[in-house]
């Protein structure tokens, strides 16, 4: 069963998330530029591994690019990930690599959470609250400035000031 909570944006855990979330954005200005210059759309596939749209695995291209540099990933049409076979492939996998990621476990970590195979779900459109979803099973305890909610409650976060 899952539980649900709200911390205020401005409250210690609030405040941990939206580093976590300031530095998403951060990454996304500079990948948005990269792949601006690759005459890329701003579409792009991430790794499981990472939230909030970094850890790049993929770029979309509505023109098949440069095969000699690119290769097609596979399952998802449009799609290409850079071939290692070639120099400038490596280049431009170094690059996206070089772009800051958020661990998924990173957010586990606000509320003093260490799973590595348990990740917190987390509501960020809220106006004034975060929301945090986490098994009832996971015996942890949030911290004081995290309140429990119902799951209709989370849900509409991101439509009320709760």
């Amino acid at each position: 069963m899952t539980i649900y909570f709200k911390t205020k944006k401005d409250s210690e855990t609030g405040k941990k998330i939206q580093a976590l979330v300031d530095r998403a954005k951060n990454a996304e200005e500079e990948i948005n530029k990269f792949v601006d210059e690759l005459k890329s759309d701003r579409k792009y596939l991430t790794s499981d591994r990472y939230i909030l749209g970094t850890g790049i695995v993929g770029l979309k291209f509505e023109i098949e690019p440069d095969m000699k540099v690119w290769k097609k990933f596979h399952g998802f049409p449009f799609y290409y990930s850079p071939r290692m076979s070639s120099k400038e492939g490596k280049q431009l996998q170094e690059k996206l690599n070089s772009f800051d990621k958020v661990c998924r476990t990173e957010i586990g970590e606000t509320i003093g959470f260490d799973d590595f195979l348990k990740t917190p779900g987390i509501e960020l459109n809220g106006v004034d609250y975060f929301g945090i979803a986490f098994g009832s099973d996971w015996n942890h305890s949030l911290p004081t400035d995290c309140v429990e909610i119902t799951g209709s409650e989370y849900n509409n976060l991101k439509n009320v000031n709760l």
